[in-house]
Parts: C-alpha cells; sequence; structure tokens
C-alpha cells in the first residue's frame, strides 16, 4: 500500500476498517480508501464514500460522499450506483434530482440488482412521464467510464 498500489491500499483498508488483524482503525480506513481512491479504484471511492455518509474515521461529509458515489457509479460500481440514486432522491449531498435518481435506479436494474429494478418501479411511479421518460434515456446511454486501476471488487 505504500509503494502505491491500489489494489494493496483498498485491501489495507478493509483490515483496518474490519478490525482484521488489530483493533479496529477508521481514521486509517478512510485514508487508505481515499488512496486507492486517488489511484482509480472505482470501490475505493465507494467507500470512501460510505465512511464519509456516516462520519467514520473523520467527520461526516455529504457533499464529499455524494461526489465519490458519482466517481464509482460512472466507473459502474452498482453499490454506488443504488447509494447514489437514493442520495439524489432525497437531495442529500446537494439538490434533489429525482429524475437522476431514477436513471440510477434504472442503471443499477439493468445490470442485474432487483431491489434498484423494484425502487425504480416505486419511484417513477410518483413522477411525471416525462421525467420518467428522460431518466430512461439517461440510463438506456449509460456506458461506465473505466478507470485505470482494474478493480474487479463488487462491494466493500
Amino acid at each position: 500500500a505504500e509503494q502505491g498500489l491500489p489494489e494493496a491500499a483498498y485491501d489495507l483498508a478493509g483490515l483496518m476498517a474490519g478490525g482484521v488483524g488489530g483493533e479496529r482503525d477508521p481514521v486509517s480506513a478512510r485514508h487508505w480508501f481515499a488512496k486507492a481512491a486517488e489511484a482509480g479504484d472505482p470501490f475505493g471511492h465507494y467507500n470512501l464514500a460510505m465512511m464519509a455518509l456516516a462520519g467514520d474515521g473523520g467527520g461526516k461529509d455529504p457533499v464529499l460522499a455524494r461526489r465519490h458515489l458519482e466517481i464509482a457509479a460512472d466507473a459502474g460500481a452498482v453499490p454506488a450506483q443504488i447509494r447514489l440514486a437514493y442520495l439524489l432522491a432525497g437531495g442529500e449531498g446537494g439538490r434533489r434530482d429525482r429524475i437522476g435518481a431514477l436513471a440510477w435506479f434504472r442503471i443499477a436494474a439493468g445490470l442485474g440488482d432487483a431491489a434498484a429494478a423494484e425502487n425504480a418501479k416505486r419511484l417513477a411511479g410518483a413522477m411525471p412521464a416525462a421525467d420518467v421518460a428522460t431518466a430512461g434515456r439517461r440510463a438506456e446511454a449509460f456506458q461506465p467510464h473505466r478507470s485505470d486501476a482494474k478493480s474487479k471488487r463488487t462491494g466493500g
């Protein structure tokens, strides 16, 4: 991790966050997730966002969390897409964006997440048809942005 390998930074952060092999150290975990994120690891971004939302290892920062979730979601990380959809629907960390929330739920659903499909259905039922159509076009146009990091993780 200290030599700059994003996979090692991510793995070390996970160990520290969970207290594996020693006491739980959320401050160090957040630091190493940030290092993995800086190197382009989508799940480094995701886990850093989750820690920022919870205030784990540092202060609560929904704006920072939303920014990191956007990066991870754009890279194709389904858990980040779902969490970002919830943030957008509620306006946490920025303005409320139900169209964006529906688009992310639909993207995650298209990648096989059944709960996201159900959330998309419920949200769409409470929105004007024009907004639902806009969200649908966004979801259909989605192409994951791949970073240089070759993360094959499926979650944090």
